[in-house]
């Protein structure tokens, strides 16, 4: 069908994890006898799993054009890049979790992935952005992205990957794959990655640090060549073994 993407073997592995727990439920429940999904083999995503992420130059050229896109789009954006979060947490914000004379903003545990609640600081350029839309849009509280249809539920997810889609396509990088606001999370995770550990945990809400190493902190060229240069370095400094020594063994 046009316009519709394939599942890949990873949202399957998760909706079949789903229904087998759902199913010894129902045999726990006494309401049927056995489970005939136990032994089912689940479908792997593989050693290699897409995980794309922008760069700075496409980060700033789909900032460009967000304007066009509409005010919702362009912050949801930028407090993507800026704070790392997901993009269900951002879109349910609340004027009264923000606190711009502190710099900090609340996420609620209602809106987390893992349910948890938090406070994080946020960057100058995040506070004076929600300063200026704060201050267009005349409002004190309520829904920091209240729905185009009513002031009474958030932006809907889909309208924000709609709005995701049509930015990449202006800047011409409609047929990149799998890129969305969680490419702006491996960013954050990758840019972020030389602070301590528990720190960036904190600011970006990840719960599990061996799912923040291995699926969003990415490789880093540069930071490999310092590596290899602090060895180089290493080895020329040392001095080379006493031939006396060595023959004395």
């Amino acid at each position: 069908m046009k316009g519709v993407s394939p599942v890949g073997n990873r949202q399957i592995e998760y909706d079949l994890k789903t229904l087998r727990a759902a199913v010894n439920w129902a045999v726990a429940a006494e309401l049927i006898e056995r489970n005939p999904l136990e032994k089912l083999s689940l479908p792997q995503a593989g050693t290699d799993p897409h995980r794309p992420v922008l760069g700075q130059q496409q980060y700033e050229s789909l900032l460009q054009v967000a304007p066009t896109i509409g005010w919702r789009f362009e912050l949801a954006l930028l407090l993507a890049h800026e704070t790392g979060r997901r993009i269900n947490s951002i879109r349910n914000l609340r004027w009264e979790d923000i606190d711009p004379k502190q710099r900090r903003v609340r996420w609620r545990a209602a809106h987390d992935k893992k349910k948890r609640a938090s406070v994080t600081p946020l960057t100058p350029v995040a506070v004076a952005t929600l300063k200026r839309v704060r201050a267009d849009q005349k409002v004190i509280s309520g829904w920091v992205f209240p729905s185009p249809l009513g002031l009474t539920q958030p932006t809907s997810r889909g309208s924000f990957t709609k709005w995701f889609r049509r930015a990449l396509e202006a800047v011409g990088m409609g047929d990149l794959r799998g890129v969305g606001y969680h490419s702006l999370r491996r960013k954050f995770a990758t840019e972020y990655r030389g602070i301590p550990l528990k720190d960036l945990m904190n600011l970006g809400g990840w719960k599990d640090s061996r799912t923040l190493i291995d699926c969003y902190e990415l490789p880093d060229l540069e930071a490999l060549e310092e590596g290899l240069r602090c060895r180089i370095h290493s080895l020329e400094s040392t001095p080379p073994a006493d031939d006396s020594d060595t023959a004395s063994l």
